[in-house]
């Protein structure tokens, strides 16, 4: 039996061996509640169950980072636009 700690850190070993990057397993809710927004905005709500939250509220405040990276993406497609005109 391994310690909820041991698993996180094995966790963010493998991933950083894997991708270059540790991901603990809290970032992973984040990326499955993220994707679930971006993906499917129409059943945004599965993302709380999933997560284990009771409302909606908790899992949109603290672990959909939807909003960001659209806004990312928009930021980075203007930019991309405004240097191909030269």
């Amino acid at each position: 039996p391994m310690t909820q700690e041991a698993l996180a850190g094995r966790i963010e070993l493998r991933t950083k061996a894997a991708f270059g990057e540790a991901m603990s397993p809290h970032r992973f809710r984040d990326s499955a509640a993220t994707f679930l927004a971006i993906a499917d905005p129409a059943r945004v709500r599965m993302a709380a169950p999933l997560l284990g939250h009771r409302c909606l509220g908790t899992t949109e405040k603290h672990y959909i980072r939807a909003d960001g990276l659209q806004a990312q993406q928009s930021y980075l497609e203007v930019i991309g636009r405004r240097r191909s005109r030269g």
